[in-house]
């Protein structure tokens, strides 16, 4: 089922948001490791992944035996953190595809159409973010075609 269109007269701006939403909390039920693919869809920017991203802790203790083993702890769980770091970073990468796939599939072939024909649209294709800025543009920009008579 298309929901996208392209924008007309009417209540273009409401239906636009309405759907979108729609479409977000699918994913939000569907998808894994929602929490980043979520904040990246409403923000409409990539998920900041440095920001999370693991640090190893280093040890203070003054007692040479102990501070050794607190370094070779640290250092296991740090690769822990880091393995399960990746594997999120993996899962953002499936759900950003997905989502891409989801939202192109909601297109009328009129806006599909559109959207290959511009310019940009290889800076476009399998971008999220740019794909979901584009929708928003020519979903809400009323563009009135006159013919002089």
């Amino acid at each position: 089922m298309n929901l996208y269109k392209i924008a007309s007269r009417g209540k273009q701006a409401s239906k636009f948001m309405e759907i979108t939403q729609y479409l977000f909390t699918y994913i939000q039920w569907t998808y894994v490791h929602l929490g980043d693919i979520q904040k990246a869809l409403d923000n409409k920017t990539e998920f900041d992944f440095s920001a999370v991203m693991p640090k190893k802790s280093q040890s203070t203790n003054k007692d040479v035996d102990l501070k050794a083993q607190e370094v070779e702890d640290y250092s296991c769980i740090f690769k822990v953190e880091l393995q399960l770091d990746l594997k999120q970073e993996m899962a953002y990468e499936a759900n950003k595809e997905k989502a891409y796939s989801l939202l192109w599939m909601q297109f009328l072939m009129t806006l599909q159409n559109k959207i290959q024909n511009r310019q940009d649209y290889l800076t476009i294709k399998n971008d999220l973010m740019k794909l979901l800025k584009t929708i928003e543009l020519h979903s809400l920009t009323f563009e009135e075609k006159r013919y002089d008579v």
